[in-house]
């Protein structure tokens, strides 16, 4: 059956508990969570932002080259003088994710008597808007195939051509041969741009099964022991959580009862050497009964933002989700000033963020698509 009252109506009826709405939208938004937990959320700086083929883009520089001139030799040996390469740059297109609130000006004249539930219209709005915001900018970020106007996604189905996404289902060796290209630079003819992939089944719960997701997966995205260098955060689906909190609470070696006889079970909160995981329930990172891991360094992976003009950091919310994420830039004003639509009775306020996954390297992040 349909929903038995209008917003207006379960706006102006005063006969309700809180006036707060409970929130049954999805929350399928760990993708976000996770990029600005990372520090992955990085707003572009003066030459960042170049005029590319086909519109603006995002340009970031890389380093890829060592310094062919550096070796052990004999005192009197000649040094090498090489005019080396070894820097490019990687480039992706800006992206605009934007949307409108909108409310009717008799809605507001068939609440005149009660400010309160007049400025309720609003903040409601206000409220649905942002809590909308993340999912979609969420669902785009990890999707199969990007559209012509959407950002690079984390799991892409493409593994050859132009692939719009970051980790694909193939082995480094395998991308060798695949032709693909990301970000304008080939992953065939570059180690360094190719994402690290197992198929093998692991299963979580046994210490066999973590050894192989560590040593498989996550070791082969380090690449030194300085600082940095390491995945910080991974994405998964829950069944991942599930098993290895089992296996955490299995290999206690303390009573977990409190004084009052309570007893916790799980934990809150998993790191996977350095990488906090955060769990994810869109079935993007399923695979039938396993689940997918993607293990990110959000030095390397970052979500690369155009700074709007004539806003204030305020106005740059995700209140309802508190992820500290996707930013909504205001076109006109705060968040609560409205534009009176010319040709109807209609108040307006746009919303929108230009933004883009922004990838400077691709070996330092891997993917485990068959854990249990």
């Amino acid at each position: 059956m349909a929903v038995p009252f209008t917003r207006l109506a379960s706006e102006a009826i005063e006969n309700y508990g809180s006036k707060k709405a409970y929130d049954n939208l999805r929350r399928a938004d760990a993708i976000v969570a996770a990029l600005a937990g990372g520090g992955g959320i990085k707003f572009a700086k003066a030459g960042e932002v170049q005029m590319a083929t086909g519109g603006t883009a995002f340009r970031q520089r890389t380093l890829y080259g060592q310094n062919s001139n550096v070796a052990h030799r004999g005192r009197s040996a000649t040094i090498e003088t090489n005019d080396d390469e070894g820097y490019t740059m990687s480039e992706v297109p800006i992206r605009v994710l934007d949307g409108s609130i909108v409310f009717n000006q008799v809605e507001l004249d068939m609440v005149q008597g009660n400010p309160a539930i007049s400025e309720g219209l609003v903040e409601d709005k206000i409220d649905q808007f942002a809590s909308t915001w993340v999912q979609v900018g969420a669902d785009a970020l990890r999707q199969g195939t990007p559209g012509a106007n959407d950002p690079f996604t984390l799991l892409p189905d493409a593994n050859t051509g132009t692939v719009n996404g970051i980790l694909i289902d193939r082995t480094p060796a395998q991308q060798a041969t695949d032709a693909a290209t990301t970000a304008g630079i080939s992953r065939g003819d570059n180690s360094w741009w190719r994402n690290q992939y197992s198929n093998t089944s692991y299963d979580l719960t046994t210490q066999a099964g973590r050894r192989g997701l560590d040593l498989d997966v996550y070791w082969p995205c380090v690449r030194g022991l300085g600082e940095g260098f390491d995945p910080n955060v991974g994405v998964c689906a829950r069944v991942i959580i599930a098993s290895l909190g089992s296996g955490v609470d299995t290999n206690r070696r303390t009573d977990y009862q409190d004084a009052s006889g309570k007893a916790y079970i799980g934990v809150d909160t998993i790191v996977l050497k350095s990488a906090t995981l955060y769990p994810d329930s869109s079935t993007r990172f399923l695979n039938g009964t396993a689940g997918k891991i993607a293990l990110i360094n959000t030095r390397g992976l970052m979500l690369k933002v155009l700074k709007g003009s004539g806003t204030t950091v305020k106005d740059m919310l995700d209140q309802r989700n508190n992820l500290g994420g996707l930013p909504i830039y205001w076109k006109q004003g705060g968040a609560k000033q409205f534009e009176n639509d010319i040709d109807s009775l209609k108040w307006v306020k746009i919303g929108y963020v230009s933004y883009n996954l922004m990838p400077l390297s691709l070996q330092d992040h891997g993917l485990a698509d068959n854990c249990t």
